[in-house]
């Protein structure tokens, strides 16, 4: 993007081009992606949640989450605490099956839900731009 456009409205809006519907979960985030989406009126948008316990079912949900919600794609974040790091895990489940990637995150633990977010939105974007 350039000037003041934002990471997740240019993802969204590659999404829209491509006459998509997308779903989003986050577990672990403090809100930070759902609000990050929510702030965006995208017809692309297919729902937005935010996963408050179980999050070691996380990649269920995520593939759970593209058939409840008829979506063509659906992207999950989860960051949890792993000693003095936080490993984050980013799942995009579409019609080609599941990708995911696996970080951790050594900065102080109250950047990781940005971090995580930012890495998740950039996942999609580069997806996206692979296909």
């Amino acid at each position: 993007g350039v000037d003041d456009d934002r990471l997740e409205a240019v993802v969204v809006d590659l999404v829209a081009g491509r006459g998509w519907k997308i779903a989003f979960l986050e577990c672990g985030m403090d809100g930070e992606l759902t609000r990050r989406i929510s702030q965006l009126a995208s017809p692309a948008v297919g729902g937005v949640r935010s996963a408050k316990e179980d999050c070691e079912t996380f990649a269920g949900q995520v593939e759970a989450l593209l058939a409840s919600q008829r979506v063509d794609l659906a992207l999950g974040v989860r960051n949890r605490a792993a000693g003095n790091r936080q490993e984050i895990t980013v799942i995009l489940a579409g019609a080609t099956g599941p990708r995911q990637r696996d970080l951790t995150y050594g900065g102080h633990p109250a950047n990781a839900p940005r971090w995580a977010a930012n890495l998740a939105l950039d996942f999609l974007r580069r997806e996206i731009g692979d296909h």
